[in-house]
């Protein structure tokens, strides 16, 4: 596709560093599946109530799966940070960025608040299928409130899991301007900042018994991929950022595996206080892996195999759906809460009842994708990053590329 460059303005592709798999980040589509099937087993898998080893070991695993979510901020924050500093020159960088981010979030986000309150609530009573509380408070959901709400105690049944779509946007909101006003160094300083304030949040809140009310969710992954997307801009590059950490990783471990030791009394709250910035340091650590690697290194297969890949594309969709989907099902056949018994294992029963609703969760997102979500991505063509033009530029065509650092279909939650 070509653009014809106005006598002033040209679309140029960002400066994105140089990194091994050239325009676009396949590897990124690989996490981004592995992120969605951990979310999907935390919420599938059953509540551990009996069973042997395996069965325990399942549901372990599926609680670890959870931080998913870690690994999602991490991407969103790595990708937006790099989209942004590298469009800090373009013309029209706000109009730019928040159409090409309301027209990825918005049309499926307000599809299904409309579909679930505005038309289904005026068909059968949204109480007898579990929404009461929603429907109650759906005015945080319409406003991207949804963390701020569940901070005062109020819950969302199937919509729960919209608070880390309601901090992405809220990260929207401020991180574009901090980006164009302050510099690469900066910005550096200010993300350490923050890391350090949240957790002296956390410290203040076990103190005071507000551990739930002063515990800003997200801030630390966020910044973390934003470190890389920096630093992978400066000398040394993404590797840079990997020296760092693994310096971090001689002081973090002894005292991670302390604070293990000591989960008895206040144990318990200090490892939650340094949980997320330990999560969110492992994740852009990982990301910055996942840049590096090389197509037919080993990481680079293991992320870059298609069904996964293809997982990461959908996993916006699959994200804001599994929760309802699952709801609906079990509502409509509670036999899958029982399929331990016809299959003689209560392993075999939550692993049944996990695959079905990941199948029905990526059957719905596939048909968004096709039916519905791809359709708005295609006006994203009307919002590209445009420059002041160079003089060697003024009169000529210019080829529209991918950016090496690109706003991908699913760079939010996705």
């Amino acid at each position: 596709m070509t653009a014809v460059a106005s006598p002033e303005i040209v679309v140029r592709p960002p400066r994105g560093p140089e990194l091994a798999q050239g325009p676009r980040f396949a590897t990124l589509d690989g996490l981004r599946g592995l992120a969605i099937l951990g979310v999907m087993c935390l919420h599938f898998v059953p509540p551990r109530s009996s069973g042997g080893g395996l069965f325990k070991a399942l549901w372990f695993g599926s609680n670890a799966g959870g931080t998913g979510v870690d690994l999602f901020f991490v991407l969103s924050g790595f990708l937006i940070t790099g989209i942004l500093y590298d469009a800090k020159k373009a013309a029209n960088y706000f109009r730019a960025f928040y159409m090409r981010r309301v027209l990825r979030i918005f049309p499926l986000y307000y599809a299904i608040l409309i579909g679930v309150f505005l038309v289904a609530g005026h068909i059968v009573p949204l109480s007898s299928v579990g929404l009461e509380e929603p429907q109650k408070h759906q005015f945080w959901l319409w406003l991207y409130g949804t963390n701020i709400a569940e901070n005062r105690g109020i819950s969302f049944g199937c919509f729960d899991h919209f608070w880390s779509l309601a901090i992405e946007e809220q990260f929207y909101l401020v991180w574009p301007l901090a980006v164009l006003l302050l510099g690469r160094r900066s910005l550096i300083w200010l993300l350490i900042a923050c890391c350090v304030a949240t957790v002296g949040a956390r410290v203040v809140a076990i103190h005071h018994d507000l551990l739930g009310l002063l515990s800003p969710r997200g801030i630390e992954a966020l910044a973390a991929g934003s470190l890389v997307a920096l630093l992978s801009r400066g000398p040394g590059g993404a590797t840079r950022f990997l020296s760092v950490s693994a310096r971090v990783a001689l002081a973090v471990i002894p005292i991670a595996g302390v604070l293990y030791l000591l989960r008895s009394g206040h144990g318990d709250s200090w490892m939650q206080v340094l949980k997320p910035l330990f999560l969110a340091w492992m994740y852009a650590t990982l990301v910055a892996l996942a840049v590096l690697s090389a197509p037919a290194s080993l990481l680079g297969t293991a992320l870059t195999w298609r069904p996964l890949r293809q997982m990461g594309k959908l996993s916006y969709a699959m994200y804001a759906l599994h929760m309802p989907a699952g709801m609906l099902l079990e509502r409509r056949f509670p036999q899958l809460r029982q399929l331990a018994t016809p299959l003689h294992s209560v392993l075999a029963g939550a692993i049944a009842k996990m695959l079905i609703e990941i199948a029905v969760s990526l059957a719905l997102a596939w048909l968004s994708w096709h039916l519905f979500e791809k359709h708005f991505l295609r006006l994203k063509r009307l919002f590209e990053y445009r420059y002041p033009a160079r003089d060697h530029e003024r009169a000529a065509p210019v080829k529209q590329i991918e950016p090496v650092i690109g706003d991908t279909a699913s760079a939010s939650l996705v």
